[in-house]
């Protein structure tokens, strides 16, 4: 009897419309979240195997959403024969992990996820921006300190190294500035985007990162420019931002000031120059994944530029697909934006993809698993949004 009540509370589980999407849910918070690693890869796979349940067969590629992989698909053999061709392979080939599973994501999000999933899929995001959000603001208040770094280390959360991490939050904004404009007032969704966009400003600008404060506001600002608000969503956006610093004695506004004498930036130009050492070296297929470790001399493992750090390590074999990916991303997601004003999904990936891209220049790194996983995770919604 309770063998048989287990299996019909299983099958109802299995049956509802919503519990797939809330299983990725779980995915994503659960790389947010300090937990086992374990459990955020369980939860997609079940969740993966929920859809299968559900639609008993997965989505067919159409045309255009054949020709939106195609440069990602150049990419990720770049990356197979990046690490093929390492002059650390085992190494390489470790530290790839996260694109096995934002392969297995991505493959999820643009073959398996039903409509309605997709576009609960923006207020997921919201909502993980969110908690990160006021999470990290928890620890700047409990903590004595008031460096940024020592609050970024209390949160242990996976994704998050040194503030600048807190791009992760910049990307996701967007995806809460469409929602706000797309949806009906004082609703849950409402609510949820609302709130998110307040918190991530408060805690970019809090936390004094520069380049995700910078990042961010481009973001939001290129949705409103696809919905004819730019100019009041713009100055909203920059007067709360100097309110917020203006709170904390205009403390962004005082590195922001010193960026070129920050010693900070004189490191970064020298990192910049040994990546662009090993691109010279190699310029075709490069020295292999995450070996940019191996060459530098101070200590820090990543580039503080994605492009250039691609460039070294995979050279113009996975260069070339990466920039194609992200200019063909944010070109056809803002034409599809354009045509279609209720498309809450392509807005977003237009001003998610501006938001990466400038984040890109100053510090991601495929070193870091979030970066993977958003980049990916942004593919996907971009390959779904061309459906016709």
């Amino acid at each position: 009897m309770l063998k048989k009540l287990i299996i019909l509370n299983l099958t109802k589980i299995i049956q509802w419309d919503l519990s797939g999407i809330l299983f990725f849910g779980f995915f994503l918070i659960g790389i947010i979240l300090p937990v086992n690693s374990s459990i955020p890869i369980f939860s997609l796979i079940i969740s993966i195997l929920i859809m299968i349940n559900r639609e008993k067969k997965s989505n067919q590629l159409s045309l255009n959403q054949f020709q939106a992989m195609v440069p990602m698909l150049f990419f990720l053999l770049s990356v197979l024969i990046s690490i093929f061709f390492s002059e650390t392979v085992k190494n390489s080939l470790y530290l790839s992990a996260p694109f096995l599973v934002a392969l297995v994501m991505l493959y999820s999000i643009v073959a398996l996820f039903p409509r309605n999933d997709i576009i609960n899929l923006s207020i997921l995001l919201s909502f993980s921006a969110l908690l990160l959000a006021l999470i990290s603001l928890l620890y700047s208040f409990i903590l004595p300190t008031d460096n940024p770094s020592e609050w970024i280390k209390h949160v242990n959360s996976p994704i998050l190294i040194s503030p600048n991490d807190l791009s992760f939050l910049s990307v996701l904004t967007p995806f809460s500035v469409a929602l706000l404009f797309l949806s009906k007032r004082f609703t849950i969704r409402y609510f949820i985007a609302l709130v998110s966009i307040v918190a991530c400003c408060i805690v970019v600008v809090y936390f004094k990162s520069r380049g995700a404060t910078l990042s961010m506001l481009a973001g939001i600002i290129a949705v409103a420019i696809l919905h004819h608000n730019a100019l009041r969503i713009s100055i909203i956006s920059i007067i709360l931002i100097m309110c917020i610093d203006a709170l904390n004695s205009f403390s962004l506004l005082h590195r922001l000031e010193v960026t070129f004498d920050d010693p900070s930036f004189q490191v970064r130009t020298d990192l910049w120059r040994i990546a662009w050492g090993m691109f010279s070296t190699s310029p075709l297929i490069g020295h292999g994944m995450h070996t940019f470790m191996i060459y530098q001399a101070v200590n820090i493992p990543w580039a503080h530029n994605l492009y250039i750090e691609v460039m070294a390590q995979q050279g113009l074999v996975g260069f070339a697909p990466l920039l194609l990916t992200l200019i063909t991303m944010t070109v056809f997601s803002w034409k599809i934006s354009s045509n279609n004003k209720d498309n809450v999904l392509a807005s977003s990936v237009f001003g998610a993809s501006i938001a990466f891209a400038i984040s890109a220049m100053v510090e991601l790194s495929f070193l870091r698993m979030w970066v993977v996983i958003v980049f990916f995770l942004l593919v996907g919604i971009y390959v779904r949004i061309c459906e016709k």
